[in-house]
């Protein structure tokens, strides 16, 4: 969980910093893998 939160806080300052929209949905994937593989561990 903790992790996620992280990830999630990441997301929101990039979001806020940049507003690059393609950026953001790389982030987010990336955070979704991180997710999933803490999921499967």
């Amino acid at each position: 969980m903790q992790v996620y939160t992280v990830g999630y806080l990441i997301f929101y300052v990039e979001f806020v910093q940049t507003g690059n929209i393609f950026r953001i949905v790389l982030l987010e994937q990336y955070t979704s893998t991180i997710v999933s593989s803490t999921d499967i561990i």
